[in-house]
């Protein structure tokens, strides 16, 4: 957290959270493109961006982001596996 008239003491949430949605965007892509269940309306797994806050004022810089996210697997898909992935790529951001 910091002023915003001297950015470079202090580290913005909330562009580190732009990286987070980068990857997050493609692991879905990633999912999509390898599991396929055509017995369901939405034959692929989902992963959706739901709610997001971060920072307090325009003049501050943000040093608290949160995202919230809803996965929608499809069988055959364990949630540890996809839980450990998540964790995974995510340790790297």
């Amino acid at each position: 957290s910091g002023h915003s008239s001297n950015p470079a003491l202090g580290v913005n949430a909330l562009e580190g959270m732009h990286a987070v949605i980068g990857e997050l965007l493609r692991w879905r892509g990633e999912l999509q493109a390898r599991y396929r269940n055509p017995l369901f309306e939405v034959a692929v797994p989902t992963l959706n961006l739901g709610h997001i806050h971060g920072g307090d004022n325009p003049n501050r810089i943000c040093a608290n982001c949160e995202l919230h996210i809803d996965i929608r697997p499809l069988p055959g898909m364990t949630l540890d596996s996809l839980r450990g992935e998540l964790h995974r790529r995510l340790a790297q951001r």
